[in-house]
């Protein structure tokens, strides 16, 4: 029997579905995408509760469709956007092949907080034969002032550990180098993210480590301008660079 693992965390998801009766129907939908075509990886699609609305939102920017190629299954070879932005860096909206992690020592970071990013995109370079099941098959809750999104100003040092655990098991494997440009792309996108969104006194302190030592660290500063993709993000860095805190917060 084909062994597969489903992981996420309990506190921000559960599986429950618009087309499904109950959870272990959902389950045994990927199963079966997986099962049939005895993909690694099958990812599926996911909506959000909004905690503040109190009703549910549909999202697409969770699985970019139209940066994934026509046939299936696929690896990441066949993208055509960014390996690290075509899914999102979490693993509760993906089914996992038991002894594809087992093979790849796959395992989550002791973090509070980005811990499962280097289990999910480590996964994502590794496999062969990714699927995808085009239904949400989980609903994600948001807006929860008590989460841990929510209160990364508490472990606002996590996503850096990450990053470089992430570019460590790529090292590892001997193959960053296939994906050192979307790397350092996605690294300056997820470090503006986690600036622009952090609050309280913590901010300031990412602010001044991006600046005088992260971008160097994630290879952004060495990165030459015409290989960023996203011409924002870019100007966004160059004004880090060059600027203080209090002129960036007033942008």
């Amino acid at each position: 029997m084909k062994k597969l693992v489903v992981l996420g965390m309990g506190l921000c998801v559960a599986l429950a579905f618009s087309s499904c009766k109950s959870s272990e129907s959902a389950y045994k939908k990927a199963y079966e995408k997986a099962k049939g075509s005895n993909a690694q990886i099958v990812v599926f699609r996911s909506d959000q509760y909004r905690e503040d609305l109190k009703e549910f939102v549909k999202v697409k920017w969770t699985l970019h469709e139209k940066q994934l190629p026509p046939y299936r299954p696929m690896n990441f070879r066949s993208f055509t956007g960014n390996v690290f932005r075509v899914f999102v860096g979490w693993a509760w909206d993906k089914l996992f092949e038991r002894k594809f992690v087992e093979e790849n020592h796959l395992k989550f970071q002791e973090l509070r907080t980005s811990n499962d990013m280097l289990f999910v995109f480590s996964a994502i370079a590794f496999a062969q034969r990714i699927e995808i099941e085009d239904v949400i098959l989980a609903h994600q809750r948001r807006n929860n002032p008590k989460s841990l999104s929510n209160t990364r100003e508490k472990s606002w040092e996590c996503f850096r550990m990450a990053l470089n655990a992430l570019k460590d098991a790529l090292t590892a494997h001997g193959n960053f180098w296939e994906f050192e440009q979307d790397y350092i792309n996605y690294a300056l996108h997820f470090s503006l993210w986690n600036l622009d969104t952090i609050t309280g006194p913590n901010k300031e302190r990412l602010y001044n480590k991006l600046k005088n030592e992260w971008f160097a660290e994630f290879g952004i500063d060495s990165l030459p301008a015409e290989r960023f993709y996203d011409k924002k993000e870019y100007a966004k860095y160059l004004k880090i660079k060059s600027g203080d805190f209090n002129a960036y917060c007033e942008q």
